[in-house]
């Protein structure tokens, strides 16, 4: 089958996140936790704009190592990759993030469509060690007759995401109306805030895997990998 023939449905894609998400129940729930810890404490210790910065940052190492772990656990990690490729995934996130920020300043739909194509370009890179562009390319080529399904299914998540969201602003509330500006308040709502942003990282990086394995991953590619 040519690169991109492949169609997934919506309900497909959900089938395979659920399975991604039991296989590695485990190490999701670990990687949530270390961003919440991890986040918290430096959200406390540098405040508003230097904890955001370092919380990205902890994040980050936290998802690539995540997605890293999963990929070999689910025997893709190709064993010709040495080393880590932590700028290819900055710089391909970079260039992805501002495609879709144009996309969504013309119109929401473009914004998902390529949120959509580029959704592979984190375990090309990781898994199979390509370079930035080049792993974008490939999501491109891959995700070509399932983008519909995927934006569709990214659209159900993100309405399911607004319940949480609506929650920590209540919490939040609540929180500051009934102890006014205590620092136990804020550290709580901090705590909460973080914990749905690991919930969003998490399942991101479940669902990145779950794309790849439905799309991405070629028999053919490991049958030569493994020769």
């Amino acid at each position: 089958m040519a690169d991109g023939e492949r169609k997934v449905s919506v309900s497909e894609i959900f089938s395979e996140f659920g399975g991604t998400l039991t296989r590695h129940a485990h190490l999701s729930l670990l990687a949530g936790l270390g961003i919440v810890a991890v986040t918290s404490i430096v959200d406390v210790l540098l405040g508003d704009s230097g904890g955001q910065f370092g919380g990205t940052i902890a994040s980050f190492l936290i998802q690539y190592h995540l997605m890293e772990q999963m990929l070999a656990a689910d025997g893709l990690l190709s064993p010709s990759v040495t080393g880590r490729r932590y700028l290819s995934v900055v710089g391909a996130s970079i260039l992805t993030t501002l495609g879709m920020m144009l996309g969504f300043a013309l119109l929401i739909v473009p914004g998902l469509l390529l949120l959509a194509r580029w959704s592979l370009t984190w375990p090309y890179i990781i898994g199979q060690g390509m370079r930035a562009t080049e792993a974008m390319g490939a999501s491109w080529r891959h995700t070509r007759a399932s983008m519909v399904s995927i934006a569709l299914f990214y659209v159900i998540c993100l309405v399911l995401l607004v319940v949480p969201l609506a929650g920590v602003g209540v919490a939040q509330g609540l929180a500051s109306a009934l102890s006014g500006p205590s620092i136990t308040a804020g550290v709580g709502g901090t705590i909460l805030g973080n914990a749905v942003a690991a919930l969003m990282a998490v399942g991101g990086t479940a669902l990145t895997l779950a794309l790849y394995r439905l799309l991405g991953h070629s028999d053919n590619r490991l049958a030569e990998v493994f020769g």
